[in-house]
């Protein structure tokens, strides 16, 4: 069985871009998830007790967030470059260079 190297390539390709699309997608849900957890952090520990939460489980969970935070933007930036590479690759694949 043959398969044309242009096809792997396309497909190599549209994956690269889907994956792409996905690590902008993250990207800006995380933007946002950062951008709630400093609102959080920036809260007057009177205004939580009103509602019945406590100052010290609201900072666990601020750090519980940074930290998936953190993981997530490890995530997204190893996707971000591994669907680069596919688009590059997969591009080559279809393109070749001419000698």
């Amino acid at each position: 069985m043959n398969i044309n190297p242009k096809i792997i390539g396309a497909g190599i390709f549209i994956v690269g871009i889907v994956s792409l699309l996905g690590s902008l997608v993250i990207m800006y849900a995380l933007i946002l998830m950062g951008s709630v957890t400093g609102y959080l952090s920036s809260v007057d520990p009177a205004f939580l007790t009103q509602y019945g939460a406590d100052e010290i489980t609201m900072r666990q969970t601020i750090n519980m967030l940074n930290i998936a935070l953190i993981i997530g933007w490890i995530w997204v930036i190893c996707t971000f470059f591994a669907a680069v590479s596919a688009i590059y690759f997969g591009f080559r694949k279809i393109k070749p260079k001419k000698k």
